[in-house]
C-alpha cells in the first residue's frame, strides 16, 4: 500500500499538471514581487520629483529680485550699471537710480545679456512690468529663471504662441480659451496640449 502510494505521488510530481501548478505559483509570486517593486520605484520617483521641485522653487525664490536684460549696448563692465539705468529709464519709462541696484553684470563673453539684481523686489517688479514699453526697441526683459523652469518655458513655446505665454515669479502662464493657466510641470503642459486639441 505504501509503495503504491509512493509510486502514485511520484507520478503526480512528474505530471504536467503538477508542473503547471508550480509554474503558476512561481509566476504569481514573481509578479506580486515585481508589482511591489514597481510601486516602490514609482513612490521613490514621485518623492524625488517632489524634492527636486522644492529645491528648484527655492532656487527660483533666491532669484526673485533679478531680471535679465537683452540688447543693452556693449560698454566697459565698470560702466554697465550706469548704462542699464539710462536705457531702462529712457526706453521703458522707469525711474530707477543706481542705489536701487545691488549687482549688475554681463552673463556671457559676447555681452548680449545682462543680469540685474535689485535691492528690493518692489523695484524689480516695477521694472519688469514696464517691459511692455520696450516693444519695438532692441531691448527686452525677462525673469531670471532656473534652468528647469527655462526649459519648461521653451517647451511651452513649441506648442503655444509666444504672445500667449509669460512668466510671473518663475511660474509659466498661458492665456488659453479666455483663461490664464499656470504651467508648473510637464504634466500640466500635456493637459493643456490636450485641451488645445479638443477645442480645435
Amino acid at each position: 500500500m505504501g509503495s503504491e502510494f509512493k509510486n502514485t505521488m511520484d507520478e503526480y510530481f512528474k505530471s504536467e499538471s503538477f508542473k503547471k501548478i508550480i509554474e503558476d505559483a512561481v509566476q504569481n509570486a514573481v509578479e506580486k514581487k515585481f508589482k511591489e517593486m514597481e510601486e516602490k520605484v514609482k513612490h521613490l520617483e514621485e518623492e524625488n520629483e517632489k524634492l527636486t521641485n522644492q529645491i528648484d522653487d527655492l532656487e527660483q525664490y533666491g532669484r526673485r529680485n533679478n531680471i535679465k536684460i537683452y540688447g543693452i549696448q556693449k560698454v566697459d563692465p565698470k560702466n554697465l550699471e550706469k548704462e542699464v539705468v539710462k536705457e531702462i529709464n529712457k526706453k521703458a519709462g522707469a525711474s530707477i537710480v543706481s542705489s536701487q541696484i545691488e549687482a549688475c553684470h554681463y552673463l556671457d563673453k559676447n555681452k548680449t545679456s545682462v543680469i540685474v539684481r535689485f535691492v528690493s523686489r518692489k523695484t524689480r517688479d516695477d521694472v519688469y512690468y514696464l517691459k511692455k514699453n520696450l516693444k519695438g526697441t532692441r531691448i527686452s526683459i525677462t525673469e531670471d529663471l532656473t534652468k528647469k523652469k527655462y526649459q519648461l518655458l521653451k517647451e511651452c513655446q513649441k506648442h503655444f504662441e509666444k504672445r500667449s505665454l509669460w512668466t510671473k515669479y518663475g511660474v509659466v502662464k498661458l492665456h488659453l480659451n479666455g483663461k490664464v493657466h499656470n504651467i508648473k510641470n510637464m504634466k500640466a503642459l500635456e493637459d493643456l496640449k490636450k485641451m488645445k486639441r479638443n477645442t480645435q
